[in-house]
């Protein structure tokens, strides 16, 4: 078959700097074969939306981060729900309590959705509403079609909640449920030790390569900036805290200053857009040596993947089984299993995402970032076999090839056989076999930022 056709005009920048497809993804696109393929459902993953600094950073005393002032428009009535148990939310972890509780000057707390975040997000929320109008429109009549899940970060859930205030029609007026769970159990984080204690050996084996083979750039920033704020200073930025990168983590210091540069912000005086830019652009490459090596050797990111992102890659297969299922069966009935699944993650929970599909290009994802999965129909094929099913991805809403025969032929839709068997290798089979380990657990992490 030829490679189905792409459609949309051009590309700007709309609200929040959530970027813009001009035309809308309607139910059906066409084949250049004449073939019509009908969207039968959509999983879409995200970044939250900017927010303050998680890390601690010279000078920071000086820097009042009154953004967190309730100026943003509301976001949609949420209900945040135990996927375990069908309960409240479960109690915050050590890194997100902790967050809560320290105050920085200005109001906001550490690591909180800004303002600015929460309108990040509602654009977000309005460009799926527009892109998925057909589906939202179904919704409206059952919103048992439309499934919520975060992380369990007060960050991410407001993302939820304020991507669900863009995307609602005026008459929803129910409640919606968003389920999470402890994070010590996330499978929407691929650099959570918690759950995989493997997975802190693989991580680790990484970063000791990266100190090993870090840029002399590295070197040149650390002692820039031990010359203006001194070795004490480095210490507060975590360059040369004690542990495998030897001092060459820049991702700190790159995350402090995304996060003011974020918001128009003036940087501290040790600071500059340049070094904002090259520490952004280098944090980039280190967290993508840790995820996939030096990315010419799919080994190192397979095994990150079934350890870390890989049961999450598993249950968007799954689901897109059970849509197939529910649509094939003899006697179909009005849909149950839900057209759109959204899921707000963390930069930790996209850059696994594209390392594993051998996408991550060492360009650090942003705020609002978000990779979907839209599953297809050929409706020439009648009765509707299952073969006659495709996955197209896409990044920040535009198409990517996956590395699966058609995908390396430049085909954006892929036949979902394909799919299913290149997720197969990317999940693992026994997760707690595989993430068996005798490492010391004292320093697992959730892995988030």
């Amino acid at each position: 078959n030829a490679s189905p056709a792409r459609r949309g005009g051009g590309r700007t920048k709309g609200a929040g700097g959530v970027e813009d497809v001009e035309a809308s993804e309607t139910c059906l696109n066409s084949k250049d074969d004449g073939t019509q393929l009908e969207l039968v459902s959509v999983q879409v993953l995200f970044r939250h939306g900017p927010r303050t600094p998680v890390f601690k950073f010279p000078d920071s005393e000086s820097i009042s981060w009154n953004l967190c002032q309730g100026l943003a428009p509301r976001g949609y009535p949420i209900k945040v729900v135990d996927m375990n148990t069908g309960g409240g939310q479960p109690p915050l972890a050590y890194g997100a309590l902790r967050g809560v509780q320290q105050t920085l000057k200005g109001g906001c707390y550490a690591g909180q959705l800004t303002d600015l975040g929460k309108n990040h997000a509602r654009a977000l929320g309005l460009k799926l509403a527009s892109r998925y109008s057909d589906f939202i429109e179904r919704i409206s009549e059952n919103q048992e079609l439309l499934y919520v899940r975060s992380t369990n970060f007060p960050r991410t859930i407001e993302t939820a909640q304020n991507v669900l205030g863009g995307m609602a029609k005026s008459d929803w007026k129910h409640t919606i449920s968003v389920y999470t769970v402890h994070s010590d159990e996330e499978s929407m984080v691929g650099t959570n030790t918690k759950s995989c204690p493997k997975l802190l050996e693989v991580l680790d084996e990484g970063k000791r390569l990266y100190a090993q083979t870090a840029p002399d750039e590295v070197h040149r920033i650390r002692y820039e900036l031990e010359r203006k704020i001194g070795k004490k200073g480095v210490e507060v930025l975590r360059i040369t805290k004690p542990g495998l990168w030897k001092g060459t983590d820049l991702i700190p210091t790159h995350d402090v200053l995304k996060c003011m540069m974020s918001h128009g912000m003036d940087l501290p005086s040790w600071a500059n857009e340049t070094l904002g830019r090259d520490t952004h652009r280098i944090a980039g490459r280190q967290i993508g040596f840790v995820l996939q090596g030096d990315g010419k050797d799919a080994t190192q990111r397979t095994r990150v993947a079934r350890l870390g992102i890989g049961r999450f890659l598993g249950l968007v297969n799954d689901n897109m089984h059970a849509r197939i299922h529910e649509i094939t069966e003899k006697h179909p009935r009005s849909p149950k299993v839900p057209l759109l699944s959204l899921f707000s993650g963390h930069d930790t929970s996209i850059t696994p995402v594209l390392a594993a599909y051998g996408l991550y290009d060492d360009h650090w994802p942003s705020y609002c970032s978000s990779f979907t999965w839209e599953l297809h129909r050929d409706i020439s094929a009648s009765p509707y076999p299952e073969s006659g099913f495709y996955v197209r991805v896409l990044y920040n809403f535009l198409p990517v090839s996956l590395p699966t025969k058609s995908g390396r032929e430049g085909r954006e839709y892929i036949p979902y056989e394909e799919f299913h068997e290149y997720t197969k290798g990317l999940t693992p089979k026994d997760f707690a076999r595989e993430c068996a380990c005798d490492t010391d657990l004292s320093k697992a992490g959730h892995g988030t930022f």
